[in-house]
């Protein structure tokens, strides 16, 4: 006759385990899973516990690399110079690159011209310089010039007036000294023996005149 009529018990069936998942930067577990092929059956538990489909172990940590960023620009700065010229300037700060990540290309600060039009500059003269008179006296001539020290540039005032001045100088008669004339012959002796005398004489060509 037929006997132990029951179930026989056989235990939850499982696939072969999974590659381990493997260890990765910021993760400190790594697991393996495993898929339920049958559920248990016969005995009094025949219930598989899904949760021994899921094997981990630990990791070491290890963080990931954090590449560098750069912030938004500031605005751009006052130009340095009203006129003529200057330079602006924007900022940028970054957050740094960690555990081997890729630097921040470029710079953090950038600049550019700014206020290129010329600078309102009234001219300027340089000082007067004067030279001796020509002559000593009788009416000369002397002249005194003067060169631009600053140009006129943008809506500056210009230069007025000459770089050069003439001046009559000296004009005193010039002394004239007395001139002789060249002597006339020699006059007959006044004796015709012994000891006597004779004379000759010079007339004036130009008297002396205004201090000569």
């Amino acid at each position: 006759e037929p006997c132990n009529l029951f179930q026989c018990e056989e235990a939850c069936k499982w696939d072969q385990w999974t590659e381990w998942s493997g260890c990765r930067c910021n993760v400190t577990v790594e697991h393996r899973n495993r898929t339920l092929k049958a559920y248990a059956s016969g005995g009094v538990d025949m219930t598989c516990n899904l949760d021994d489909g899921t094997d981990t172990r630990s990791c070491p940590f290890k963080p990931c690399p954090v590449n560098c960023e750069w912030h938004d620009w500031g605005g751009w700065s006052d130009c340095d110079k009203h006129c003529g010229g200057g330079w602006t300037h924007r900022k940028r700060l970054k957050t740094p690159e960690m555990y081997g990540g890729a630097e921040c290309a470029g710079e953090p600060v950038e600049e550019l011209k700014c206020n290129l039009q010329a600078c309102d500059v009234d001219c300027a003269w340089s000082p007067w310089s004067s030279s001796e008179c020509n002559v000593t006296c009788g009416g000369g001539v002397r002249e005194r010039t003067r060169t631009i020290d600053t140009p006129q540039s943008g809506n500056g005032a210009m230069c007025e007036g000459p770089a050069a001045l003439q001046q009559v100088c000296n004009d005193f008669e010039c002394p004239v000294d007395c001139v002789w004339g060249s002597w006339e012959p020699w006059g007959d002796c006044s004796k015709t023996c012994h000891v006597g005398s004779r004379n000759r004489t010079r007339g004036v060509l130009e008297t002396a005149s205004h201090g000569g």
